[in-house]
């Protein structure tokens, strides 16, 4: 996987710019949510920053926006 995003980091280093992936958790429960994106670790490692989205268990209709890794800065705490 580092052998795929290198170029892409390097073009986006070389014009200035965010690269912004997005891909879904396993469907295999419980674990870190680091170790569950699309099944591998790789996209998540090669990352500088890595949030994850999903509904607050005690309510339905809230969302939670949570850092699952940060080596950019301060780690803070997330979003709802």
């Amino acid at each position: 996987m580092r052998g795929v995003l290198a170029p892409l980091g390097e073009l986006a280093a070389r014009y200035g710019v965010a690269v912004i992936a997005v891909t879904h958790l396993s469907k295999a429960g419980g674990g870190r949510a680091i170790y569950r994106a699309s099944g591998s670790l790789a996209l998540v490692a090669a990352a500088r920053a890595a949030w994850s989205f999903s509904k607050d268990k005690a309510d339905s209709a809230k969302r939670l926006m949570l850092i699952v890794k940060l080596n950019v800065g301060r780690e803070g705490s997330g979003l709802s």
